[in-house]
């Protein structure tokens, strides 16, 4: 089985962005813990209170299980 990536799209309320920033700096490695072998998070341009995390899974376990 192919390893796959998992798209997680955030969006923060109005006034909100760093926050929510700052938080998924903080949770998004922990994808690690649980099997992924890599990690990101995008924060748009346009619309700064978009972001949107990614992870790499080998199996749909190891997503399930984070």
């Amino acid at each position: 089985m192919a390893a796959g990536v998992v798209h997680i799209p955030w969006y923060a309320t109005v006034f909100r962005g760093d926050k929510l920033e700052a938080a998924l700096r903080e949770i998004a490695p922990v994808a690690l813990r649980y099997g992924a072998s890599a990690y990101t998070v995008y924060r748009n341009r346009d619309d700064r209170y978009k972001f949107l995390q990614t992870a790499t899974f080998e199996s749909k376990a190891d997503w399930e299980r984070y």
